[in-house]
């Protein structure tokens, strides 16, 4: 026995309301007829039974042909029937009073009249389709319609499994459009094998079936968790791709179905016909590109953030050091939305650049403020190191004590650094006593003079302006840089995007704005090779320089082939051809920037983590000794664009820190050399 379990496709971007509320209005049905129904079922029992009785009694009376259809559904069954009959007429004499044979028929269609009212006021015949009694409301309703908790369970069960990353692909209008057509199309198909049939159909799994059909095309290359059972010899679970067991189960229904004379128990032609129209409708929405120029598109702008139009430019300005224009952007987008963390952090990053960090103490307090409102501990705590950094200010005694206080379940030690700031604070009052008291201090105890600049952390990035779309035409392919392991064996490469743009800096405490290139200064170009297009990075504003030596803990690389991705982490294979799993646990932080070396472009993403005695091991990955769409499932992507998924995915599993900024994975910051990369992003893990 087989029984699908789970799958590697249950990802998905959104949550899929309506598979989910398919499954609760089929709960919700089920159990709001469920008691009634067992109850007129019993009944209808008991009058089929004192009918039938009594005809067994009185052979020689006519039975009603709705009687035959409904006690007997099938042929096969009705011609046995009629021969029981036939052989008890053979056993009672035949009154001969017409008026006493008259009152018998009476009393036999009264049992049967009985018997037909039951029958017909139960939910399965008033709201399951009755195929020699079509209705067109009954072709709907009978999908919300089971026989049993079984019954209901087993396709709930399957609705759950393919449901979500159907729903995910085309999107909830066209999802619940191919279900709801998959169940008519299955109905109909069993009416047409069995158009004389009085049992009612009920139950969902046709359009389950349809779906499952959809699953196959689309997601035809997802391995399928199977459990089986071998009597009671041997049990356990293997894979396998969709591709391979859908078809197998689809020739089984057709087995099924043709072994299956009469109507039976299971619609096994209703099933047939649900998952080839659903097969067939997702080869006309791939054919028609329906997912990729409609649907994906609008998903993706539903779930992506927007922000104000002033941001953006505000922050294009500070890129460039026009900081007072930069502010009265910014300013824009504080008087519609107060708490605007971007604007705050980009208003703050202006008076720092312009040395006045005392100008913009109040707007990092906001950050601060809002960072405690949502409970991002540790963003509250790094804001508020760097306050203490380049301001000499900790903020207002309020916000200390509430950053100490909220921070003391989850960093007691981050908890009494502030707590210790705020006990010697002569002007805090009783908030300075209370802090004391917390710490077993007498109030004005001396406070570290400053933070070390090694401990602060790198400014988390401010939105930076989108960049402007590529040119039409090509993209350039980079080659292998550096030289993939023996063992690997190369896949496309990922051409690195054109930002026509400034880039954003890094995010690093001593990373300084430069002036950008005259405009008399032409754009750095990349010579192309034989055939190749060439890449114009345009012009670099930013000079990154190695932050200055400081004791940090030291950095070993190791060069990586990504093989697979595991619930618990990732399998790398390393240049010497062992391969490991590294735990999304262990990765802290994410570097991700572009190289553009004197022949070819690439990407490269280190992953790091701790390596014990104050030291970290970086996991290093380069985009020109992979393709990054084996590891996504986002539809027809650019290898850029499953670049980003993947690296998305990493930070979403790991909850890892992303180096040089937030915006890099957007905009990769560019770096003539892997060495000048190390220097100016991982120079605090050096």
């Amino acid at each position: 026995m087989l029984i699908p379990i789970g799958h590697d496709q249950q990802e998905v971007r959104r949550l899929p309301w309506v598979t989910f509320a398919i499954i609760a209005l089929n709960l919700v049905v089920f159990l709001g007829t469920g008691t009634t129904g067992d109850e007129l079922q019993r009944g209808a029992a008991e009058a089929a039974q004192r009918a039938f009785e009594y005809l067994a009694e009185h052979p020689y009376l006519e039975v009603p042909d709705e009687f035959m259809r409904r006690i007997a559904p099938g042929e096969r069954s009705r011609e046995q029937l009629q021969l029981i009959i036939e052989a008890r007429k053979s056993q009672v004499e035949v009154p001969r009073d017409r008026d006493q044979r008259a009152a018998e028929q009476a009393e036999l269609r009264r049992l049967v009249d009985a018997f037909m009212s039951m029958e017909g006021d139960h939910p399965y015949s008033k709201w399951g389709l009755v195929p020699s009694e079509v209705s067109l409301v009954a072709l709907f309703t009978s999908l919300f319609m089971h026989a049993g908790w079984m019954h209901l369970l087993g396709n709930m069960f399957m609705l759950y499994l393919a449901g979500p990353p159907v729903e995910d692909a085309f999107g909830r209008p066209l999802f619940a459009g191919i279900y709801l057509a998959g169940g008519v199309v299955s109905a109909l198909a069993h009416v047409v094998m069995f158009p004389a049939s009085t049992s009612p159909l009920v139950g969902a799994s046709g359009a389950i079936a349809a779906v499952m059909g959809v699953f196959m095309v689309r997601c035809g290359k997802s391995n399928i968790r199977f459990f089986y059972w071998w009597f009671f010899i041997r049990a356990g679970t293997f894979d396998a791709p969709a591709w391979l067991m859908l078809p197998l189960w689809l020739g089984q229904q057709l087995l099924y179905a043709s072994l299956t004379r009469g109507e039976g128990g299971v619609a096994y032609w209703a099933h047939v016909g649900g998952f080839v129209f659903g097969a067939g409708a997702a080869l006309l929405v791939k054919a028609l590109g329906i997912e990729a120029k409609y649907i994906h598109p609008a998903i993706e702008k539903q779930i992506s953030l927007s922000q104000h139009p002033a941001l953006d430019e505000g922050m294009a300005l500070l890129v460039r050091g026009e900081t007072e224009a930069a502010r009265r952007e910014l300013r824009k987008v504080l008087q519609d939305d107060p708490r605007n963390p971007d604007a705050r952090l980009g208003m703050w990053q202006s008076f720092l650049h312009e040395g006045r960090p005392e100008q913009g103490i109040d707007h990092m307090v906001r950050v601060i403020e809002d960072e405690l409102r949502r409970k991002e501990m540790g963003l509250a705590r790094d804001h508020w190191l760097e306050l203490l950094q380049t301001a000499g200010t900790g903020g207002p005694a309020q916000l200390r004590w509430r950053l100490a206080s909220e921070l003391h379940a989850t960093d007691p030690a981050a908890a009494n650094d502030v707590f210790r700031h705020l006990a010697a604070d002569g002007t805090a009052g009783l908030l300075a006593e209370k802090a004391a008291a917390r710490l077993g201090l007498a109030p004005g105890v001396a406070a570290p003079a400053q933070v070390p600049a090694h401990e602060v952390p790198p400014r988390p990035a401010v939105r930076p302006p989108a960049p402007p779309p590529p040119a039409p035409g090509p993209a350039p392919t980079p080659p292998p840089n550096p030289p993939a392991p023996p063992s690997a064996v190369r896949e496309a490469p990922i051409p690195l995007p054109v930002a026509a743009g400034p880039q954003p800096p890094a995010r690093h405490a001593d990373d300084a704005f430069s002036a950008p290139p005259s405009p008399s200064q032409p754009a750095e170009k990349e010579p192309a090779g034989e055939g190749e297009v060439e890449l114009d990075w345009g012009p670099d504003p930013f000079t990154f320089q190695a932050m200055p030596e400081m004791p940090a803990p030291r950095l070993t690389v190791e060069e990586c082939l990504l093989e697979r991705i595991e619930e618990e982490g990732l399998v790398l294979r390393s240049t010497d051809g062992a391969a490991d799993i590294l735990p999304f646990s262990e990765i802290s932080v994410i570097a991700v920037a572009g190289i553009r070396s004197v022949e070819r472009a690439f990407l490269v993403v280190d992953l790091l983590a701790p390596a014990g005695g104050g030291c970290f091991r970086a996991y290093r990955l380069y985009s020109n000794q992979m393709d990054p769409r084996r590891f996504v499932r986002e539809a027809r992507p650019t290898p850029i664009e499953a670049f980003r998924a993947l690296v998305r995915l990493f930070l979403d599993a790991t909850g890892a820190a992303l180096l040089p900024g937030l915006d890099a994975l957007e905009r990769p910051v560019t770096f003539p050399s892997v060495e000048a990369y190390e220097s100016a992003v991982l120079a605090g893990y050096r």
